[in-house]
């Protein structure tokens, strides 16, 4: 949400906002049956406003009940600079259907542009009581509240812009954890990218988004992710741990390390920052620091399955024999069915161990 009010009034001071969408339902109601609006599209495809506005001309003689065809005439006249007629048309779109935000929120538009300031006020109110949610129209009722210098109102009209957006946001946000949760990743990461759109500030978006990215094996692209997600939130560990992942995925294990470093400074009690800072060192052929990490992520998890295998393998590597017993009968103890082969791999290492044990 935005707090000061100068850095917003300067954000929405660039320009009026206009809702030029030309209406859907006239065309999938009508289609073929009006050739005019068929016309109109394809004048509308080219830019060509002036073609439009005359195809629209014609639609309205025949479909004079249609408060849409009004309300597309209205948004063409208001892009040619034709104001009055545009006026005219909003009206008459309204007298059709009083409920028709838009209409009131485009005539608000125009009144605006010919500074008929009480006007454009009355409308964009009446397109917000219509649309709690209507962004746009909360946004220039603002900006022509502060330049009647109604500063306080403008404020609260603000507010209001930054509670929707915000409510937005987490919407398309949710929906994005739940699409990837089904394993609909393009669909996911659209929600995630729109979430953003609405609040910028949404860290957590980057994150999701730089794990799908990671997940199908776009490395590089994971990690430009996370590293926007840290510029809004470098104090994020979950942001950390994952670019440290990407780093271990592309084998820059010095990097993998910083971040591991950052995310457990950031949360002590990380379990699966230690363990795969634990991985890291291991690679890295540094077994007693390895160690260390291993003990201290089951520490904090001793459901930690993994762990143990790696613990163990690591005290093997160390020549602590009888640790590395002691780490690999605890994976035996808690690893469920299912993990036969490794489960086949540790006893057949904890038959070797003990025979040494026994030799020594």
């Amino acid at each position: 949400m935005m707090e000061d009010l100068n850095s917003a009034i300067g954000l929405i001071t660039k320009g009026l906002v206009v809702d030029d969408r030309m209406s859907g339902g006239i065309y999938s109601r009508l289609g073929e049956q009006e050739p005019h609006i068929e016309n109109a599209r394809a004048h509308m495809g080219k830019g060509d406003y002036s073609g439009v506005i005359g195809e629209l001309r014609k639609a309205v003689t025949r479909t004079p009940n249609d408060p849409e065809v009004y309300y597309d005439l209205g948004v063409a006249l208001f892009r040619e600079g034709k104001l009055d007629d545009a006026i005219e048309s909003f009206i008459s779109a309204i007298k059709l259907d009083p409920f028709f935000a838009e209409a009131h929120f485009n005539l608000g538009v125009v009144f605006s542009k010919k500074g008929m300031t009480d006007d454009a006020i009355r409308e964009y109110n009446r397109a917000v009581r219509l649309r709690p949610d209507y962004v746009k129209a909360h946004y220039n009722l603002a900006l022509v509240l502060t330049n009647k210098g109604l500063i306080d109102h403008a404020k609260s009209e603000l507010s209001v812009v930054g509670d929707i957006r915000h409510k937005q946001a987490l919407e398309h946000y949710n929906k994005g954890v739940e699409l990837a949760c089904k394993g609909t990743v393009v669909i996911a990461m659209a929600e995630f990218r729109e979430a953003l759109r609405l609040e910028p500030s949404l860290y957590q978006a980057h994150n999701n988004i730089g794990a799908l990215l990671a997940h199908n094996g776009m490395l590089d692209r994971a990690v430009a992710e996370y590293e926007q997600g840290l510029k809004i939130n470098p104090e994020d560990p979950d942001l950390h741990y994952n670019m440290a992942l990407a780093h271990s995925a592309r084998e820059n294990h010095n990097a993998a390390l910083k971040e591991l470093g950052e995310a457990i400074r950031l949360n002590p009690r990380f379990a699966e920052a230690h363990y795969s800072l634990g991985k890291t060192l291991a690679v890295l052929d540094k077994m007693d620091w390895a160690i260390s990490e291993y003990k201290e992520a089951l520490s904090v998890d001793p459901d930690m399955i993994m762990a143990y295998f790696d613990l163990g393998v690591a005290l093997e590597a160390a020549g602590d024999l009888k640790g590395a017993i002691k780490a690999y009968r605890f994976f035996i103890q808690r690893s469920q069915a299912g993990n036969d082969v490794l489960r086949d791999f540790v006893d057949m290492r904890l038959a070797e161990l003990e025979k040494k044990l026994e030799q020594a």
